[in-house]
């Protein structure tokens, strides 16, 4: 709900809209109390709880990366509240479907050439 206060154990973040949704859950753009940013909170239907333990492997090796350097979207955090899974991530101007949906191949081809660099293809 708009205006609830979501609790994690660093910080709280309080739901300013809801800016996506799917079969997973929904995407609230939210304020860190701590820092007054504005991030992404993915909000995870509960039976997709088992499926969250693979994108959190992957959003961990992800943040082991500089991110800047290989332009992919900042992980902040993890938490359950009441009974719901949250990821926090830096909030984009764009979500990427949205962007895939209005790009034609000349435009998206640069994008994937950014997001392969320096990526070892068959990593441990």
């Amino acid at each position: 709900m708009v205006g609830h206060a979501l609790h994690s154990p660093s910080t709280r973040y309080t739901i300013l809209e809801f800016i996506g949704e799917g079969s997973f859950g929904k995407v609230a753009k939210c304020r860190a109390h701590n820092s007054s940013k504005l991030v992404a909170v993915k909000i995870l239907k509960k039976e997709y709880f088992q499926d969250v333990e693979d994108e959190l492997s992957v959003l961990k090796t992800i943040s082991s990366l500089n991110a800047d350097h290989f332009n992919l979207v900042t992980f902040y955090e993890q938490f359950e509240y009441l009974g719901y899974k949250c990821l926090v991530f830096e909030l984009l101007d764009v979500d990427l479907l949205h962007l895939v949906r209005s790009l034609n191949v000349n435009h998206i081809r640069p994008i994937a050439k950014q997001t392969h660099i320096g990526v070892d293809p068959n990593p441990p």
